[in-house]
Protein backbone atom coordinates (compact mmCIF):
# COMPACT_ATOMS: atom_id res chain seq x y z
CA UNK A 1 0.00 0.00 0.00
CA UNK A 2 1.48 3.34 -1.00
CA UNK A 3 0.83 6.68 0.62
CA UNK A 4 0.22 9.92 -1.26
CA UNK A 5 3.03 11.58 0.71
CA UNK A 6 6.70 11.36 -0.26
CA UNK A 7 9.08 9.93 2.35
CA UNK A 8 10.17 12.50 4.92
CA UNK A 9 13.64 13.89 4.49
CA UNK A 10 15.84 14.57 7.49
CA UNK A 11 15.81 18.27 8.25
CA UNK A 12 19.35 18.27 9.64
CA UNK A 13 22.54 16.82 8.24
CA UNK A 14 25.81 16.53 10.11
CA UNK A 15 29.17 16.81 8.47
CA UNK A 16 32.79 16.70 9.51
CA UNK A 17 33.33 20.05 7.82
CA UNK A 18 31.88 23.49 8.38
CA UNK A 19 31.43 26.44 6.11
CA UNK A 20 31.89 29.98 7.36
CA UNK A 21 30.28 32.90 5.57
CA UNK A 22 31.59 36.35 6.44
CA UNK A 23 29.43 39.37 5.74
CA UNK A 24 30.91 42.85 5.32
CA UNK A 25 30.12 45.29 8.16
CA UNK A 26 28.07 47.44 5.79
CA UNK A 27 25.55 44.64 5.28
CA UNK A 28 25.34 43.81 8.98
CA UNK A 29 25.03 47.47 10.02
CA UNK A 30 22.26 48.18 7.52
CA UNK A 31 20.09 45.36 8.92
CA UNK A 32 20.71 45.95 12.62
CA UNK A 33 18.49 47.77 15.06
CA UNK A 34 19.66 51.18 16.20
CA UNK A 35 20.95 51.52 19.78
CA UNK A 36 17.77 53.48 20.58
CA UNK A 37 15.63 50.61 19.26
CA UNK A 38 17.53 48.11 21.40
CA UNK A 39 17.11 50.30 24.50
CA UNK A 40 13.39 50.65 23.81
CA UNK A 41 13.00 46.87 23.33
CA UNK A 42 14.75 46.23 26.67
CA UNK A 43 12.62 48.84 28.43
CA UNK A 44 9.45 47.31 26.98
CA UNK A 45 10.56 43.84 28.07
CA UNK A 46 11.25 45.01 31.62
CA UNK A 47 7.96 46.89 31.78
CA UNK A 48 5.94 43.95 30.41
CA UNK A 49 7.63 41.52 32.79
CA UNK A 50 6.93 43.75 35.81
CA UNK A 51 3.26 44.12 34.87
CA UNK A 52 2.79 40.37 34.37
CA UNK A 53 4.80 39.42 37.48
CA UNK A 54 2.63 41.77 39.55
CA UNK A 55 -0.55 40.33 38.03
CA UNK A 56 0.56 36.74 38.65
CA UNK A 57 1.65 37.52 42.22
CA UNK A 58 -1.51 39.36 43.21
CA UNK A 59 -4.21 37.37 41.40
CA UNK A 60 -5.66 34.05 42.54
CA UNK A 61 -4.75 31.29 40.08
CA UNK A 62 -8.39 30.82 39.09
CA UNK A 63 -8.55 34.46 37.99
CA UNK A 64 -5.61 34.15 35.55
CA UNK A 65 -7.03 33.91 32.05
CA UNK A 66 -5.59 32.19 29.00
CA UNK A 67 -4.95 35.64 27.52
CA UNK A 68 -2.99 36.61 30.64
CA UNK A 69 -0.89 33.50 30.31
CA UNK A 70 -0.29 34.07 26.60
CA UNK A 71 1.10 37.50 27.50
CA UNK A 72 3.84 35.67 29.44
CA UNK A 73 5.15 33.64 26.50
CA UNK A 74 8.69 34.70 25.82
CA UNK A 75 9.18 36.61 29.06
CA UNK A 76 9.05 33.65 31.48
CA UNK A 77 12.66 34.11 32.52
CA UNK A 78 11.99 37.70 33.52
CA UNK A 79 8.97 37.07 35.75
CA UNK A 80 11.08 35.97 38.73
CA UNK A 81 14.06 37.94 39.96
CA UNK A 82 17.38 36.25 39.13
CA UNK A 83 15.95 33.57 36.86
CA UNK A 84 17.26 35.13 33.62
CA UNK A 85 20.76 35.41 35.14
CA UNK A 86 20.57 31.81 36.38
CA UNK A 87 19.47 30.57 32.94
CA UNK A 88 22.27 32.51 31.24
CA UNK A 89 24.85 31.04 33.64
CA UNK A 90 23.52 27.52 33.08
CA UNK A 91 23.59 27.97 29.29
CA UNK A 92 27.19 29.18 29.48
CA UNK A 93 28.19 26.27 31.71
CA UNK A 94 26.49 23.86 29.27
CA UNK A 95 28.37 25.38 26.30
CA UNK A 96 31.67 25.27 28.19
CA UNK A 97 31.14 21.61 29.11
CA UNK A 98 30.34 20.62 25.53
CA UNK A 99 33.25 22.57 24.03
CA UNK A 100 35.70 21.14 26.56
CA UNK A 101 34.26 17.64 26.15
CA UNK A 102 34.47 17.45 22.38
CA UNK A 103 38.20 16.67 22.56
CA UNK A 104 37.90 14.32 25.53
CA UNK A 105 34.86 12.15 24.82
CA UNK A 106 33.42 10.00 22.07
CA UNK A 107 30.29 11.21 20.25
CA UNK A 108 28.10 9.00 22.43
CA UNK A 109 29.73 10.20 25.65
CA UNK A 110 29.41 13.79 24.46
CA UNK A 111 25.71 13.25 23.71
CA UNK A 112 25.23 11.87 27.24
CA UNK A 113 27.10 14.84 28.71
CA UNK A 114 24.90 17.19 26.73
CA UNK A 115 21.72 15.44 27.87
CA UNK A 116 22.78 15.60 31.52
CA UNK A 117 23.96 19.19 31.24
CA UNK A 118 20.74 20.40 29.65
CA UNK A 119 18.26 18.67 31.98
CA UNK A 120 17.47 21.91 33.81
CA UNK A 121 16.45 23.66 30.56
CA UNK A 122 14.48 20.62 29.41
CA UNK A 123 12.63 20.45 32.71
CA UNK A 124 11.84 24.16 32.58
CA UNK A 125 10.52 23.81 29.02
CA UNK A 126 8.33 20.85 30.02
CA UNK A 127 6.92 22.78 32.98
CA UNK A 128 6.16 25.82 30.79
CA UNK A 129 4.47 23.65 28.17
CA UNK A 130 2.45 21.81 30.80
CA UNK A 131 1.30 25.08 32.36
CA UNK A 132 0.36 26.57 28.99
CA UNK A 133 -1.47 23.44 27.87
CA UNK A 134 -3.50 23.46 31.08
CA UNK A 135 -5.10 26.69 29.89
CA UNK A 136 -6.06 25.49 26.41
CA UNK A 137 -9.50 23.97 26.70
Amino acid sequence: MSTPYPPRCRAVRFSQFSEVVVFPHEIMDSNAYSPADVRRFKQDLISDARVMARLLATSPAVMITEDDLLECIGIELFLKRGLARQAKERKQAHLNAIIAGQYLFSEEELANLSAISSRWAQGRAVNCAANYSGFSH
